[in-house]
Order: structure tokens, then sequence, then C-alpha cells
């Protein structure tokens, strides 16, 4: 009898321990929200940094919140959408971010071709080799990418600017 007791008592452990190994408790990630913005849980702590989920990316700061708009990453920028996710080929704010998420400079400023440009010049116009009239918009940033950008697309205000540079930078070299 007292044999029998424990062999159904290995048994049922044995038995307990091979449903346990073949499903594991799988981790139990969720999103969260409070008044300061949302996070990822992961278990009993929340996500930090780069955290992919369903299918998206996501940036999360040391706090653990989720971070949206423009962000500085490993010397590159990237644009993180109101939800959160990661912009890709996209042109945000003017500026055109890659499949990478990351901003790319010579997209964003494709007009302007490296190949074009005449350091010897003493305006503006002929450094870049653009004309003027073909300017249709001007957008200024401090470039951090974190404060707000500037958009001019007032074809006056982009000559009067345009102008005042070329005025400026000739007086500069001239002296």
């Amino acid at each position: 009898m007292r044999r029998s007791k424990l062999t159904k008592t290995i048994a049922s452990l044995l038995i307990l321990s091979s449903i346990l190994v073949l499903n594991p408790i799988g981790a139990n990630a969720e999103w969260k929200q409070d008044s300061n913005g949302w996070w990822n849980t992961e278990g009993t702590s929340y996500s930090v940094g780069w955290k992919e989920i369903d299918g998206k990316w996501y940036y999360f700061g040391q706090d653990g919140y989720m971070k949206t708009g423009w962000i500085k990453y490993g010397g590159k920028s990237y644009y993180l959408n109101s939800d959160g996710s990661m912009a890709h080929d996209a042109t945000i704010d003017g500026l055109t971010v890659g499949s990478d998420g990351a901003w790319n400079q010579i997209a964003g400023t494709s007009s302007i071709r490296l190949s074009n440009v005449n350091p010897n010049a003493t305006t503006i116009s002929g450094v870049a080799s653009v004309k003027f009239g073909d300017i249709t918009k001007i957008v200024f940033c401090d470039g951090s990418l974190k404060n707000d950008t500037v958009t001019v697309e007032d074809k006056q205000k982009i000559k009067e600017f345009a102008g005042y540079l070329d005025g400026s930078s000739s007086n500069r070299m001239a002296t």
C-alpha cells in the first residue's frame, strides 16, 4: 500500500514536470499607460531602448516610456510616429527617412548634389548651382531635430531670403 502511494506520487510529479517542460509559461508582455505616457512591460520589468513589437520598432527611454517625434540614436536621427512606431521610407517635416528609419540627409536635400558644389563661388546660388526661382520651400531647423522646424513656402519670402543670403555672402567674401 505504501509503495503504491509512493509510485502514484512519483508518477504525478513526472506528469506535472512533463507538462511544465512541454508547455513553458511564456513571458507576459503588455502595453500600459499612465499620465506620463506609454510603456511596455516585459514580465516584471519594462522595455528600454529599441524593441520590435508586432513587426514595428519602438524606442523606450531609460525611464521605460515610449518616445515619439524626432530622436537621436547612435549618431543618427529617427522619427517616431504619434503611436510610437518608427517611421521608414517616408518624408517627415520635409526630411526623408530611409528603410532603416534613419534620416537620409542626402535624400532630404536631393536638389543640391555634392558634385554640383562650386567652392569658389561668391553667392549661395553659385555654390549650390540652384536657381532661386526653382526653390519652392525652405525648411529651417536647429540641427538637433528636437525643436520645431520653420517652413517658408511663400515665393516672395523665399526670394527675399535668397537675396539676403547672396548679398550677405558676397559682402563677407569681399572683406
